[in-house]
């Protein structure tokens, strides 16, 4: 039997207090750390994921998400405020240091599932082959 209106609201807003605990949060993102560090469950994820993207009503459901100009405001203030942030800067500024070939080779290995220092390393490894 589906939720009430109200029961779903309320739910909402438990998890939405839930969520705002910095104790709950920081025990959620440690679990979800060890997890994804287990190499079977990685590789199941992606698995589902490439299912999921292989989905063309999925695809035609995030296409329409993405053109909706609600959505594209919402995301770009999430990541205007994401950038704005000094721990974030802090945390990537080592590609302010790259050019636009190394940036686009970091990219593209991180896209493939390396890690960020193997990419980082891979892309030096690439500027020093090249010099």
């Amino acid at each position: 039997m589906p939720w009430s209106p109200e029961t779903r609201a309320a739910a909402a807003d438990r998890m939405r207090k839930l969520h705002a605990d910095p104790a709950f949060k920081e025990a959620t993102a440690d679990r979800m750390r060890k997890l994804h560090a287990d190499p079977a469950f990685k590789e199941a994820a992606a698995d589902r994921m490439r299912k999921l993207n292989a989905d063309p009503a999925f695809k035609e459901k995030l296409s329409k998400l993405h053109a909706d100009p609600a959505f594209k405001e919402a995301a770009a203030d999430r990541m205007r405020k994401l950038h704005a942030d000094p721990a974030f800067k802090e945390k990537h500024r080592f590609l302010a240091g790259l050019s636009d070939d190394q940036k686009r080779l970091y990219h593209k290995l991180r896209a493939n599932g390396i890690g960020r220092d193997a990419a980082l390393a891979e892309v030096s490894r690439a500027t020093e082959r090249a010099a």
